[in-house]
């Protein structure tokens, strides 16, 4: 609808902008594949794009690979240097399996951010609508009369501005959420493939380890009773949960009829979520105060009851 507020020119410009706002997003998280190759001609002819782009999604596939190759819990001590080196060696080329996985996520990735934006331009048509028929009863009833036509109209278009403003911060929250959690995620699955590579386990033992300030959903998935050590797991068993995503999140208790439907999965439990996917080397084990050690001769650990019963639960 043609709004009497702004012209046609200003409504193309202002959806023109959100749209390109859209795809350059998307090319900066998926890669030149996450757009149409016009579209990406387009941004590159009006210089918005210069060269060609690596998907960060790809890069935090890799980055978890060289992690998931480092000593236990080392993957933190890895500089920008190593992983520049990392990227420039053999070692960091991906499976024709790996850069499938990079694909679909990448179309998954631009489905979830096209819907996001289509939210966005719905709520710019809407706003242009209300505020033009705020403008229309202002003209055609008494306040009319006291107001006129010129003044209702800048009070609209500051109207649509403050609107539009609002939407957009609402969607660079959105974007930054969406993007963290994505870049974790895959993270965690490149770690997930180099320990399924060098481990001599057909289905290798992992845990993760909480950060001191993560939330008690965290806590309670991936951590003992006694708050400090890790529990373990089969990372099938991670893998087999899936994602959280439209489970009800209840109270952060693993019993009880409010008890939390978040399971242990292996990429994010929830959004900026940062616990990070390890593997229990043979050898090593955890002390009294939840600290990785070497115990010497490897002894087999196997999942407790407990932990098994956790990742076989079904929700209602």
């Amino acid at each position: 609808m043609a709004s009497r507020l702004l012209s046609k020119k200003q409504v193309r410009d202002i959806s023109d902008l959100i749209r390109d706002t859209h795809l350059l997003f998307m090319v900066e998280l998926g890669g030149d594949i996450a757009i149409e190759p016009e579209d990406l001609s387009r941004l590159r002819a009006k210089g918005k794009l210069h060269g060609p782009r690596t998907s960060l999604i790809k890069r935090a596939y890799e980055y978890g690979l060289l992690a998931g190759k480092q000593g236990p819990e080392q993957d933190e001590t890895i500089s920008l240097g190593a992983f520049m080196a990392f990227l420039n060696s053999a070692a960091s080329s991906l499976s024709a399996r790996d850069q499938s996985t990079i694909r679909d996520v990448t179309e998954h990735m631009v489905s979830h951010v096209n819907g996001m934006t289509l939210d966005l331009q719905r709520r710019f048509q809407k706003t242009l609508a209300d505020a033009d028929r705020h403008v229309r009863r202002l003209r055609d009833h008494a306040v009319a009369k006291i107001t006129s036509e010129g003044a209702a109209r800048r009070e609209g278009v500051r109207d649509v501005a403050a609107k539009l403003r609002q939407a957009t911060q609402d969607l660079r929250r959105d974007w930054t959420i969406f993007a963290a959690t994505e870049m974790n995620n895959w993270i965690q699955e490149g770690k997930a493939s180099a320990i399924r590579e060098r481990s001599n386990e057909k289905d290798p033992l992992v845990y993760k380890r909480p950060r001191p300030d993560a939330c008690p959903y965290c806590k309670i998935l991936y951590l003992e009773a006694d708050g400090k050590t890790p529990r373990i797991f089969r990372l099938s068993d991670l893998v087999a949960n899936g994602t959280n995503h439209g489970r009800k999140a209840n109270r952060p208790v693993l019993t009880g009829s409010a008890a939390t439907e978040w399971r242990p999965v292996l990429d994010s439990v929830h959004p900026f979520c940062r616990c990070t996917l390890q593997e229990l080397v043979a050898g090593y084990g955890f002390d009294d105060n939840g600290k990785l050690v070497w115990r010497g001769l490897h002894k087999s650990v196997e999942v407790s009851p407990f932990d098994r019963l956790l990742a076989d639960h079904e929700c209602e």
